[in-house]
């Protein structure tokens, strides 16, 4: 398993622990079995929305001799609720989500920025989303 796939397990596993999150599924991006058409409960889904290398002076990359290359994510945070429990739910979700990344207490990584969009419905998932970006830095080791 890659540093990504990883890093991406770690906060997961890290968001499950939290108790502001119970009751919510957690998963990376959306399973195989569907996408969260008619759900029942809230459903957290983390992605990677953009990955970056560092840019050092003069246009070199960021490196560090044995710990790879400095890069930028900006992580994707997909919060869809059932479509009776819609902004309020989501609103709210974003709170908590926004409290422990801000926070950092269990988390692998910190979180320097996060911003979220308005709450919409999205057609192809078929229920009220809520879509919230949080940007990160870590050495990706070759």
């Amino acid at each position: 398993m890659g540093t990504l796939s990883r890093l991406k397990d770690e906060i997961l596993e890290a968001l499950r622990q939290e108790p502001g999150l119970r009751g919510v599924v957690i998963t990376d991006e959306f399973p195989e079995t569907g996408k969260p058409q008619g759900i029942g409960r809230p459903v957290l889904a983390l992605g990677y929305a953009q990955i970056e290398v560092k840019q050092a002076g003069m246009g070199g990359l960021l490196t560090c001799e044995g710990e790879g290359k400095r890069c930028e994510a900006t992580l994707l945070f997909t919060l869809c609720a059932p479509r009776k429990e819609v902004s309020p739910k989501l609103v709210g979700l974003f709170d908590v989500l926004a409290e422990v990344l801000l926070a950092g207490e269990g988390m692998p990584l910190a979180v320097s920025g996060l911003r979220c969009e308005p709450v919409g419905f999205d057609r192809a998932l078929g229920c009220p989303v809520l879509r919230a970006y949080a940007k990160t830095e870590f050495w990706l080791v070759g």
